[in-house]
């Protein structure tokens, strides 16, 4: 009868230390890469900066609108300076940040004041804080624009004539309007510069639901002005999420 062979297996302990050594070292390195990231001063980032009204006159309060982003998980506007001195205008803002460094998105409004009749350049600086130290992470950006005198009465724009739905949106925005006997609909969607992205023209419309294709447009704020039989009658803020 053949005897059957036992075979033995001798188990390499030096390898498997070898290899949780290096996965310790590695995390440790990670570890310490993660916080040396989280003190970098990324550079923020001035996606749209623009004044409300887009075309303001000199009884009008203007008011700056602007959407930054930091490498941070937290982003909260602290604080705004405005100073004015003659046609330039300049305007601190800080804000405190955290340390991880996911994009985070702050859209805001502060009030610049009454102007006078003229052409104005503001200066726009966005200033990162952490642990209530200012950083040097910062950003600029310079807006130029003009205040009209007036000559004319204007009527004031409705509030209430649109609603828009969904606020944030995505690819599809819905408008609902109060008719009102007016058919003829002209709907603008403009950034905070002024720039027009998007311009579309409903004649003798009889649903009051108008809805907007808006997925080619870039995430951000955006103002949805509603012209009905050629005149400007609303104008609401909008949203643009992915």
């Amino acid at each position: 009868m053949k005897k059957a062979t036992r075979y033995h297996f001798k188990r390499n302990n030096s390898f498997s230390n070898k290899v949780l050594n290096c996965l310790f070292i590695f995390t440790i390195i990670l570890c310490f890469n993660i916080k040396i990231l989280s003190q970098i001063p990324f550079p923020c980032v001035i996606n749209n900066l623009g004044i409300l009204p887009l075309n303001p006159s000199q009884t009008d309060i203007v008011k700056l609108n602007f959407d930054v982003s930091f490498p941070s998980e937290l982003c909260i506007l602290d604080s705004s300076n405005v100073t004015i001195n003659n046609f330039q205008i300049s305007v601190f803002t800080r804000y405190t940040t955290g340390s991880s460094p996911i994009l985070c998105h702050s859209i805001d409004t502060i009030i610049v004041g009454d102007l006078i009749e003229g052409d104005y350049s503001l200066a726009f600086t966005a200033i990162r804080t952490y642990n209530l130290v200012d950083t040097e992470c910062y950003c600029t950006d310079t807006l130029y624009f003009t205040v009209s005198k007036v000559n004319f009465i204007q009527k004031p724009l409705s509030e209430h004539f649109f609603t828009i739905y969904p606020n944030p949106g995505n690819s599809e925005t819905r408008v609902e309007i109060e008719l009102s006997g007016k058919n003829n609909i002209k709907i603008e969607i403009s950034d905070l510069r002024g720039v027009i992205m998007l311009s579309q023209d409903f004649s003798n419309i009889i649903s009051k639901d108008i809805y907007l294709q808006t997925d080619k447009l870039p995430e951000g704020l955006y103002f949805i002005n509603v012209y009905a039989d050629k005149e400007l009658v609303g104008i609401q803020k909008w949203i643009k999420i992915k």
